[in-house]
């Protein structure tokens, strides 16, 4: 069972791509809380929510690549119907 993701046992969870842009502007958010303390370790946190920043955008990149794979097998059955790709035990 996922916890976060949509699938048969989470039908009111999230698409991945779309999870990843919420997570990407709530570091975003964050961030400009952050973003006039000159301190070095504020300035390390800084530069590594950019690099993760940069990560989850690759990442979404690629759920959107696969997400368009699988619209390219028909069009989606829903969070109960059978899956395009894989089984669905």
């Amino acid at each position: 069972m996922t916890k976060f993701l949509l699938s048969a046992d989470n039908p009111k969870g999230w698409k991945l791509e779309d999870l990843l842009l919420q997570l990407q502007n709530d570091i975003v958010t964050k961030m400009a809380r952050i973003s006039a303390d000159q301190r070095p370790e504020a300035r390390i946190v800084f530069q590594n929510n950019i690099d993760i920043i940069s990560m989850i955008s690759e990442c979404h990149r690629k759920a959107v690549e696969s997400q368009k794979i699988l619209e390219s097998l028909g069009p989606s059955p829903g969070s109960t119907g059978a899956p395009r790709i894989g089984t669905d035990d």
